[in-house]
Parts: structure tokens; sequence; C-alpha cells
């Protein structure tokens, strides 16, 4: 997976420091306006070029506080974009002025200064120019205009730290310049902060009242203030960061340089333009593009994180309805709000990362040709389709399913069947009379006329005939799992892109209805936050005699796992035991470990008495039961969350006690639920095949499946012990 913004690896180059830092101010004990928050002020007032810096808690808190030291309130307008966060605007209303907003530029997403002078009434009191995604505003025009109405520049620069105007920093051309320190941003904090800076001496002892309740000392009020001051533990860490962050800025320069010179052309694209005399610091690197929503699906099917920022502006929220202003008012920030996104964007982001996102954009935006055939066409000489000619291989326990879907398919002809047992073949050649059987694959493999090959053979031989079937320029769906090893998978991902080739892992469940439906809740946060998974699959179908239960039924819960998580994990430890002849695993209990402690426990069982298929995502909101067994109700949602009380009475807990708070439980209706798994995922295949996309169960997704099979093999053969991944 490539995160959007990968703190982690932000966080190990400067980890000795960090703690260091954060060491010092814990055994000073002095966390309220501490010695090392007046010296970040300084130092990042010095960055800043001004004379004065205050910090707050949040850049949302630096924007109200500067409005309110400029003694702005109701009655007041004062002038932002319409196309930016809403924390623009909640600070001007915090003040009971009204925020008057402004269409962006078409070109760098700003506020239009051809604009601006339009909305200028006696009413006026400040302009709020938001330096938006890192890219400094024209300063120059925006202070000619504010003089010419005697109007006050309040800069929000919470996205554009270290930005320069004509070698000039933002913050630093206002009377007054707001920055946020959200840990996402270019200086992040590990918790929410902010800052405020001036030049005006007499603004920055109001703003440090302010700040700290209206009190010059303590205990002594002047005016009515807030309780907003910067943790001396954050401005600890902030001043490890900011001595790095000229060098941050210029490694997201370099990613963005990157990115254009390689998205260039691809699509309907519109990349953001770098102007090297007054450069963006990146904080966001984001393009347009028509088809938006359909690339954020594609990318994030494909292990890429992205964003929207923003997808609903200010004017169409419900806080601010009572502005009347409609879309029609504001055409270029409607429009950008329906094809802006943001491809990752950190400092720590590497060449490999961003080819990788680039090669999937350019999968996304292929033209829709058919790559069948490098030679030749899908269409014959007399202008009719041809279907799609396939060879399966493997006619046991799966093959006769894919050997049915294949021949109800109206765009494919299943013209081989090879197995090495001649029973089996004879039992196609009685279902399927005008298909060829044989003993022998090598046959399919040397026919021009088969385009892709479906293997459903023993886990073992997987390997071996995917990449026999690749080097002889066959399309390749095989069944789960990919192969044995990791290096294998490699080897084969490495063969299908070298060849232009589709390599698809038949991962069924990531076809599910009901696995998409869940997959949609987990995206919209409507069960919260995520906290354990755990699945159960027990007594399905024929003992395997070549594979451990681990191998054979594994692979299914490792794949919705990470689908539903998104995320690559940290550990697995796994225990299990064999009880049948085979001398075979199976009995396996399984548990992974992802960040932000969620778990996903795994149970494989051949020997229970009763079927099981279920799995049970537990949210900090609601909770889901997937049964796939269950013909009528796949999906149960339970509106419970759990809240833990401290101190109870309960002596059971100790000095805690669990509430479970039960509401209704319901149970969706879902859209094509009676779809079969196995035709989605085969008509998925040949989507893929005449369209040139890359497959949602490509071979990367094979290969992140292996990879965690391989590390609960290794738990199981290493007694219990937990292995990292």
């Amino acid at each position: 997976m490539i995160p959007f913004v990968d703190l982690k690896a932000q966080y190990q180059t400067i980890k000795n420091e960090i703690g260091e830092a954060v060491n010092q101010v814990l055994d000073q004990t002095n966390f309220i306006l501490g010695d090392p928050v007046a010296k970040f002020e300084e130092e990042f007032a010095q960055f800043c070029q001004v004379k004065y810096c205050l910090g707050v808690a949040s850049g949302t808190d630096a924007l109200h506080l500067a409005l309110r030291a400029l003694e702005i309130g109701s009655g007041d307008e004062v002038i932002i974009p319409a196309n930016t966060f809403v924390a623009t605007a909640l600070a001007v209303s915090y003040t009971g002025a009204t925020p008057i907003l402004v269409d962006a530029d078409p070109e760098n997403f700003n506020l239009d200064l051809n604009k601006i002078e339009e909305k200028i009434t006696a009413k006026t009191k400040a302009i709020i120019p938001v330096h938006l995604y890192g890219r400094p505003m024209d300063m120059d025009k925006l202070i000619t205009l504010a003089q010419k109405y005697n109007l006050q520049v309040v800069e929000d620069a919470c996205q554009a730290h270290g930005a320069t105007w004509k070698n000039k920093k933002v913050g630093s051309f206002g009377i007054i310049g707001c920055f946020s320190f959200y840990p996402g941003k270019n200086l992040g904090a590990y918790g929410d902060g902010g800052a405020i800076v001036t030049n005006d001496e007499a603004l920055a002892e109001k703003l440090k009242m302010l700040r700290n309740y209206g009190s010059p000392k303590k205990y002594y009020h002047d005016t009515l203030g807030y309780n907003s001051r910067l943790d001396t533990l954050q401005a600890a860490i902030l001043r490890v960061k900011l001595k790095y962050l000229p060098d941050w800025n210029n490694q997201r320069l370099g990613h963005a340089k990157l990115y254009n010179e390689k998205l260039t052309g691809v699509g309907d694209l519109i990349l953001p333009s770098i102007d090297w005399a007054n450069p963006s610091v990146f904080h966001l690197y984001v393009v347009r593009t028509k088809k938006r929503d359909a690339l954020l699906k594609y990318l994030s099917d494909h292990g890429v994180q992205t964003g929207i920022h923003y997808p609903v502006p200010l004017y169409s929220l419900g806080a601010y309805k009572h502005l009347n202003r409609r879309p029609e008012d504001f055409p270029i920030t409607e429009q950008l709000s329906q094809e802006i996104l943001s491809l990752p964007m950190f400092a720590e982001l590497n060449e490999e990362q961003i080819d990788i996102v680039v090669n999937l954009i350019k999968q996304f935006f292929q033209p829709a040709i058919n790559i069948l055939n490098n030679q030749g066409s899908s269409i014959d000489n007399d202008g009719r389709d041809q279907k799609i000619k396939l060879g399966l291989i493997g006619y046991g326990y799966w093959g006769p399913n894919f050997a049915r879907t294949i021949k109800e398919s109206t765009d494919c002809e299943l013209k081989y069947c090879a197995d090495t047992k001649a029973e089996n073949l004879t039992k196609i050649k009685e279902k399927y009379p005008q298909t060829v059987a044989t003993l022998n694959y090598q046959d399919i493999l040397a026919d021009p006329e088969v385009k892709a090959v479906v293997i459903v053979t023993p886990t073992k031989t997987h390997f071996e005939i995917a990449k026999n079937c690749l080097l002889a320029g066959k399309h390749v769906l095989v069944e789960k799992p990919l192969c044995y090893t990791s290096w294998e998978a490699r080897e084969l991902i490495n063969i299908a892109d070298e060849r232009g080739l589709t390599l698809m892992v038949g991962h069924i469940f990531l076809f599910n209805p009901a696995v998409r439906y869940i997959k949609e809740l987990i995206i919209n946060k409507e069960i919260g936050q995520l906290r354990h998974l755990h699945f159960q699959r027990r007594n399905l179908g024929p003992i395997r005699q070549d594979v451990n239960v681990l191998w054979d039924l594994a692979p299914h819960d490792v794949v919705m796992a990470l689908n539903f998580i998104n995320e690559t994990p940290i550990s697995v430890v796994a225990s299990g035991e064999s009880f049948l002849p085979s001398g075979l695993y199976d009995v396996v209990s399984a548990s992974i470990k992802f960040s932000n402690n969620i778990i996903a426990n795994i149970i494989l069982s051949w020997i229970d008495p009763i079927k099981m298929r279920d799995v049970t995502i537990v949210g900090d909101k609601k909770m889901i039961l997937f049964d796939d067994v269950n013909p009528s109700e796949k999906i149960k949602i339970f509106n419970k969350n759990i809240d833990v009380v401290k101190k109870a009475t309960d002596a059971n807990f100790g000095e805690y006690q669990i509430i479970l708070n039960s509401n209704e439980i319901s149970i969706p209706a879902i859209a094509n639920i009676n779809k079969e798994p196995l035709k989605e995922e085969f008509s998925h295949f040949i989507d893929c095949l005449t369209t040139g996309q890359r497959p949602i169960s490509d071979g990367e997704n094979g290969l992140a499946v292996v990879k965690i099979l391989e590390a609960i093999q290794k738990s199981l053969d290493n007694n219990s012990q937990s292995i990292n991944i």
C-alpha cells in the first residue's frame, strides 16, 4: 500500500531527537507555556522573516484570534476564497462577522484576484488569502488591492510553511499570518497546534493575552480571552522538525517535478504547474480529471491512498446554508470540487512509489483497445466480433465451476481443457463435446488462437504452469493462492509486466456483493474506526492432501482483511495442529496485527461438525456480521458501541467496567446480492483483457496475500513465534 501521507516514515528519521526533546519536557514538567514554546516562537518568527510569533492551539484558533485582535465582529464582512477548508470560514463566523466567498482562479485554485473588488462593500474589513496546497498567492497584487480599500490582510498560510513570494516568506505580507501544525502539514506536530506571526508589537501583545484567558500575568484578566496555547510538548517536537523543513519542502518539490514529468499527456489529467520563481511547497499534489471518482476508486482498489481537497464547497455545506449562495455563483470552485484529486505526497515518498502511482494512473487511462493479441485484432475479416478463446488447466474440484462459467459467457469460447487425469477429461467431453481435451497443457500454449488461460490446479503447480503460460504470451487467471512463495509471485508479476500481459488471482471474495457492500460502509466511516476482525472458516468441502488448511482456506480471509483494512500488516502469530492421517495442519488459528492496534483473527478447521464461513467486523460505532452460509441474511449490522467506565464498582473488572450499548439490528438490502461471485470475477478478468485495465486482484494483490501466508506458516513451524512482515 502507498499511503497518502506517511508520518511513520518521517518519525523514523528523527526518532532519537524527538525522544530526547520529549523527555526533556517530561523531566522539567513545565507543560503549559514552558521554555520550548518561547524558543520555538523565536525560531519560527525568524524562519518566517517576522518579529513576533505566538503559539496557539490550532490553525483555526490562529485565524480566529487574529480577527479578534483586529476587532472584527458582528456586522463586518471578511472576504475569503470559496475553495478552501471550512476552518477559514469558521474563524470568520466565530467573530460574528460574515464570510464573503470569492471564486477560485482556474490556473492555481487560489483566490481569483480579478473577482475580489466586486465583492468589497462598506462592511468589508479584511481579506483572508489562502495559500492553498502550499502555492503562494500573488501578494503584490493583493496587498495593493487591500491598501486601495484600507482593508486588513490576514494570511491563511496553514498549508504553506516556508513558501515564498519573490523570496519573501508567506505569512509576512499581511498584518498577521496564521499557521497550522496539524500532523499531516509540512511542519506538523504530534497533535493539534498553530501559530500567529506579525511585525506589529501591539498586536503581538494583544494576541499573547487573547490566547491565555486575556491575561497579561497569572490571575489578572484584562480582557475576555481564550484558552488557546501551544503545548510545551508540541513546541519541543516542532523545534526538532523546523530545522528539517527546508529540506523536506525541497523533497516535496522534487516529487512534484517527477509527477509532472511522468504524468504529462496521460489521459485528461491537468497537472499543477510549477512557478520556479515562486514555487509551491506542495503540501498537496492536486490533479484534475473528469474521471476523478473512477480514478480514485481504481487507485484505492490497488492500494494507493488519495484524497479530495475539497469535495463539498463552503456554499454547499449545511453550516453555511444561510449564505444563500448557489453553485452557479462559483463555477470554477464547483468544477474543481468534482474534478480534483490529491495524490500521495510527503517528503519521504520515493521514486519507486511514485512510479507505482504513475503506472496505475497510466493503466487506468489506457485506451479501451484490444490487448488480446499484440499482433492482431479481436475483429475478424467479416467485421464480426470474435469470441475470446480460452484454455482451462485443471478439471478437478473447482475446474467444473470455471468451465460452466466460461461456457455461459457470451464473450468467450472454452477451446481447451487440460488435466492429468483421463477420467476428468472424459467428464468434460461428455458435458462440453466441442472442447478439446488434452493430458498435456502445452497443447494449449502452442495454439496461437488461445489468448488466455485459467489455472485451477493444485497450489504446488501454480508457479510452473503460470510461468509457462505467461512466457507463451497468454493472459492468466490463476486460482488462489497465486503460488507458495513471495519470490515466485514476484517473478510472475515481473514476467507479466514485461510482456504486457494480464495476471489475475482468483480472490473470489473481492467480487462478492456483500463484501463490496461492507467495504463501502468502512470507506464511508459508517462503522467508525476499525478495531477488530474475526474470521472463521470451518468444515468446508473435501480435505486436501496436497496442502494444509492454511493455504487452502486462509487466502479468502487474508484478502478480505487486506481489503477492509487497506494496510500491510505488521506481524502475525499462529498455532495449529494435525489430527488427521495426512500429517498436514487441519486446524489453524492465526492473529494478524495491523497498525492502530487493529487485529484480524482467523480460525480455520477441516474437522468441525458445523459448516461456518463468516466474519465479524468491529468498529467503534457499529459491528457487522457477514455470514456467507446464510442464504437470506448475509449481513447483519449491529448498532452497538462499547463504553469503558473507569472506577467501576464491579470488582470482576477491577478498575474498569465495559458497558455494551445495544440498539437495533438491521439487515440491509444489498444490490445484486444474488450475483454469483465467480461469474463477477471471471467477467472482471475478461473486462481487463478487453480494456487494458489492471485487475483488482492482480499479481501484486496475490503477492500481498502470499507474504502473509508465508509468515503464518513460519509462525506455525516455529512454535507460534511472532513473525514480522
